[in-house]
Order: structure tokens, then sequence, then C-alpha cells
């Protein structure tokens, strides 16, 4: 099992959200289109910039991401999160 920490803003501040199971739409959390910064404590995740896994996506394995350029995205544009 993986957890992967979402964050609201860039290295790691403002509001987080922690996850351990794959996530179609963050905005059933609250957290669509505000990601910042992720830190990936196990596993590997791929996060994607739209719903139900779908649009531009980045695989992320463990680590600290500070900010968006870090994982190659662009900021405020997650929607949905998978483990693989």
């Amino acid at each position: 099992m993986g957890k992967i920490i979402l964050f609201e803003d860039v290295e790691f501040g403002g509001k987080k959200l922690e996850l351990e199971t794959s996530v179609s739409d963050l905005n059933v959390h609250g957290f669509n289109d505000i990601v910042s910064s992720i830190i990936v404590e196990s596993g590997t995740w791929f996060v994607f910039d739209d719903e139900g896994f779908s649009g531009p996506s980045y695989k992320l394995t463990p680590g600290k991401y500070p900010n968006p350029g870090s994982w190659g995205g662009n900021d405020d544009e997650l929607s949905s999160v998978k483990q693989q």
C-alpha cells in the first residue's frame, strides 16, 4: 500500500490531503485544481490533470516534489491520482 500527500501551496504549505488509495475526482475532497506540492511517502503514483484518471499524467515515485515544475506539471491543475 502506498501513501501520497497533496498540499495546497508550494513547499508543502497550506491545506494537505493524505491518501492511501486512488481517487478519480479530487473535488470529492475539496482538492481539485489546487495542488501545488506533493510528498510521495511510499508506492508509485500517477497524478492526472483531469478527473477520471485522464488528461496529461505524471509518474511519481517516493520523494518530495516542492512545486509543480518538480514533477513536470503546472500549478493548480491536478484532478485525480492513481496508485500503481
